[in-house]
């Protein structure tokens, strides 16, 4: 297998819990215009795209971030049970599009450094090996997309460093374990960009659209840490008080330098009642900074 170095000083993980899905065909922009949170019709080629899909009800069922490569084929990014559960859950609407969605033959890594590791995606052993794509997240990281036969990249942190990395700038996740759980205001998906509030319908549009423009979210997402043995799965309960009242779930966890860090959606001021996890009775420590 081809081998891509990174530069010394950025640091690439291989995210395999990841998958990436193309979508093809000349319905494609019209087809997520009508299916997502995101305004496809109004943004351009060449570009990332923050967005989810959620049922009729409002609740989120994938997140994702995208890349339209031409108006006929557009790249998502999503967790790969997600991904998995996506195509199914759109094939009877892929049914009467002219577009085709499928998970692609490919890897995932992340990028951490200085560096917007182009050497990457553009030696010639790289692109010998099929098509890359780099996609600029936060500052200091980069998300990597190979297209193709499993190159074998230097990786030289682990997953949970990145997805750390993730977490400090709030990008919460939908997990299998948590597909259908969340509204995108229980996740700050209204706050960063993943909801168009100006397009056109799309299915679930109408819950979130009146809970944006007259109602109040009853839960939003914080960061936190707990002790590195605790079990806080996605999806993991959340209890405040002495009665042990239900106060939101887990969203997302990852360990580095032995320690737990977690994205929460919950109550405002829960942080100020004893907030822990239901299974364990572990506490939760805000992270403020």
């Amino acid at each position: 297998m081809p081998d891509t170095n990174p530069p010394t000083n950025l640091s690439l993980a291989y995210l395999d819990q990841e998958a990436v899905l193309e979508l093809t065909g000349p319905d494609a922009v019209s087809f997520l215009q009508g299916q997502s949170s995101a305004d496809f019709s109004g943004s351009d080629t060449q570009k990332p795209i923050l967005g989810t899909f959620c049922n009729v009800k409002g609740r989120v069922l994938a997140d994702f971030l995208a890349f339209k490569v031409s108006d006929e084929r557009i790249l998502l990014r999503c967790e790969g049970q997600v991904g998995d559960a996506l195509i199914t859950h759109l094939q009877p609407y892929l049914n009467f599009s002219k577009s085709t969605l499928r998970r692609c033959e490919g890897v995932v890594y992340g990028g951490i450094g200085d560096q917007d590791g182009s050497n990457v995606t553009s030696s010639e052993e790289a692109r010998d090996a099929g098509e890359w794509f780099a996609i600029p997240r936060f500052s200091g990281a980069t998300e990597f997309w190979h297209l193709g036969d499993h190159p074998a990249a230097a990786t030289t942190v682990s997953a949970d460093m990145w997805y750390s990395e993730m977490m400090r700038n709030e990008d919460a996740r939908i997990t299998g374990a948590t597909i259908g759980k969340y509204l995108p205001q229980d996740l700050n998906y209204d706050l960063r960009g993943y909801i168009s509030f100006s397009k056109g319908c799309y299915t679930g549009q109408e819950i979130i659209a009146r809970l944006h423009y007259k109602g109040k979210p009853k839960r939003r997402l914080y960061r936190a840490t707990c002790t590195a043995e605790s079990d806080c799965a996605p999806g993991s309960d959340l209890i405040v008080g002495d009665q042990g009242k239900a106060a939101g779930s887990v969203v997302n966890c990852a360990s580095a330098a032995g320690v737990k860090y977690l994205l929460i959606e919950t109550i405002e001021n829960a942080f100020d009642d004893q907030l822990r996890l239901a299974d364990c009775n572990t506490p939760l420590q805000a992270i403020t900074d």
